[in-house]
């Protein structure tokens, strides 16, 4: 796989360039699930953390999506009048609300997602427990570049940023 290379560039590793277009099409992949779930960028990101990690309070969706309060509560509002959400009072405190996807909402996810997650499933079981051990060393590896990167700059670094 030849790549032209930018001019003073240092050469790009074959597995640096495959990162990157797994990059390009994960945005595409992103772009289509919103499609086929008739919602927006910071509406598929908060659907994608509640699916993942379970209800939460529009505080905490509003800060791993780096919006303001205001901003978040117009989302979770949005997402409630389209059926993806509904607002439930926590159990645990019964003053904070936890935003909680609806079932037929996840549903439709799991729906848009599976045959993508299940592709990548299938490749992973092509390879032995040694090799699959070998890519997880390296997409750890690579988040924790990500993780470096991240917090040497402006923006707040870590997954804490999410989770």
């Amino acid at each position: 796989m030849e790549q032209p290379e930018p001019t003073g560039a240092p050469p790009y590793r074959l597995q640096t360039l495959q990162l990157r277009e797994i990059l390009e099409l994960t945005a595409d992949a992103d772009r289509e699930v919103q499609a086929r779930l008739e919602v927006g960028h910071s509406d598929l990101e908060a659907m994608n953390h509640l699916m993942i990690d379970g209800p939460l309070g529009p505080t905490e969706i509003g800060r791993r999506l780096h919006m303001s309060s205001a901003a978040a509560t117009v989302l979770v509002d949005r997402l409630e009048a389209a059926g993806h959400v509904t607002r439930q009072a926590d159990p645990n405190d019964r003053r904070r609300q936890l935003v909680v996807p609806t079932p037929e909402a996840a549903a439709r996810a799991w729906e848009a997602v599976s045959p993508l997650i299940g592709g990548i499933d299938a490749v992973l079981d092509g390879l032995t427990s040694d090799e699959q051990a070998v890519v997880a060393r390296y997409l750890a590896g690579v988040m924790e570049a990500y993780e470096r990167f991240l917090s040497s700059g402006s923006h707040p670094g870590g997954r804490d940023r999410w989770r």
